[in-house]
């Protein structure tokens, strides 16, 4: 990609993002118009999976946790999960298939992906998501993955 095109598209990306925080920040309506997970993503930079609008997808490229990372990471939990398997937090992290996936999963990135999916909601079942969060086998960060969000999450830098 042309540098000049990409700082081009980082700058878009920069302003959408920011367009979107905003909204949802100042957002008074009865039905929201950003959901809490979308918000989450974006301010995150992740990229909203399960968002069910596409005005993500012109600006994909600049996402730092890619669509890519987050569809395997959750395909390869939700097989995992259909076959009885359910995981620990650090499980996650020394499991991870990487040469099979192609790439290593950090505790951010993997924090941000289930926190966005918990999110989003109807996705696995209380037992996968208690046993990710157990105190003793999960980061502190990792408390916060099936807290109830606050708007005070969001971040515009």
């Amino acid at each position: 990609m042309d540098v000049a095109l990409e700082n081009f598209g980082k700058m878009l990306f920069s302003i959408q993002k920011y367009m979107i925080l905003e909204t949802k920040l100042n957002d008074q309506s009865e039905e929201p118009r950003i959901s809490d997970a979308d918000a989450y993503a974006w301010s995150v930079n992740l990229y909203p999976l399960f968002s069910k609008g596409a005005w993500h997808d012109p600006v994909k490229d600049f996402f730092d946790i890619s669509e890519e990372k987050i569809f395997r990471v959750i395909k390869y939990l939700d097989d995992e999960w259909l076959n009885g398997h359910c995981y620990f937090f650090y499980e996650i992290i020394s499991n991870f298939p990487s040469m099979l996936i192609g790439f290593e999963i950090d505790k951010w990135d993997l924090i941000c992906i289930l926190r966005y999916t918990y999110l989003c909601g109807g996705r696995f079942d209380e037992n996968f998501w208690g046993k990710i969060v157990q105190q003793c086998d999960s980061p502190i960060e990792a408390s916060c993955i099936t807290g109830k969000f606050d708007i005070n999450e969001i971040r515009l830098g």
